[in-house]
């Protein structure tokens, strides 16, 4: 596994239960969590 890759997850795991728990804070799917292995463009 790619090392970017692993230290991306690890940091996502790391902060996602400050962000669960505040209500100024907001997770979204699609657009702010973009994880790939490939380095793959935006539409």
């Amino acid at each position: 596994m790619d090392k970017t890759y692993a230290d991306t997850v690890r940091l996502l795991l790391a902060v996602t239960p400050a962000v669960f728990d505040s209500d100024i804070f907001a997770m979204k799917g699609g657009t702010a969590i973009n994880l790939f292995i490939q380095d793959m463009p935006r539409l």
